[in-house]
């Protein structure tokens, strides 16, 4: 089976001048791109590699691309990260992430389909039901990655 990590963050800089993302994990707890390891992605290597939903302000959308939270996930093992790439509020955040765990609970136990076509499945329908915001989703990784029920 495959494994869902999913994060609804806060997102944020050091301060001025400090360009590096950091998501906050807890009340004042912070986590820096940079220090972002495969013990928060992958702890094990027996676990299937995750897919991410990284929802919260911006987090597609990094000062330093190579920097950004969506690509440190990427590098220490998720399979696909979604996330997104502007500004949204918790009151969207939330329902757009039920929606997106609860869809992808449905894929039909005896078809597979690629991550790519599910992502278009999803997207039309959570536009459909008025979420705007899922335009600025955006999936890092493999459109062909297959996903089994």
């Amino acid at each position: 089976g495959r494994s869902l990590l999913v994060l609804l963050v806060h997102t944020d800089t050091g301060g001025p001048g400090d360009t590096m993302p950091q998501m906050e994990i807890g009340k004042e707890s912070w986590l820096v791109s940079a220090r972002l390891d495969e013990r928060y992605v992958r702890p094990t290597i027996d676990r299937p590699p995750p897919v991410v939903l990284l929802i919260g302000c911006e987090t597609a959308a990094p000062d330093v691309s190579f920097a950004g939270l969506a690509s440190q996930f990427r590098r220490h093992g998720a399979a696909i990260v979604v996330s997104t790439g502007s500004k949204i509020h918790s009151d969207q955040a939330v329902p757009i992430a039920a929606s997106l765990i609860a869809q992808l609970g449905e894929i039909d136990a005896h078809a597979e389909g690629c991550f790519g076509e599910v992502m278009r499945g999803i997207r039309r329908r959570l536009l459909a039901e008025g979420h705007v915001m899922v335009l600025t989703l955006t999936a890092f990784g493999d459109a062909d990655w297959r996903l089994a029920p």
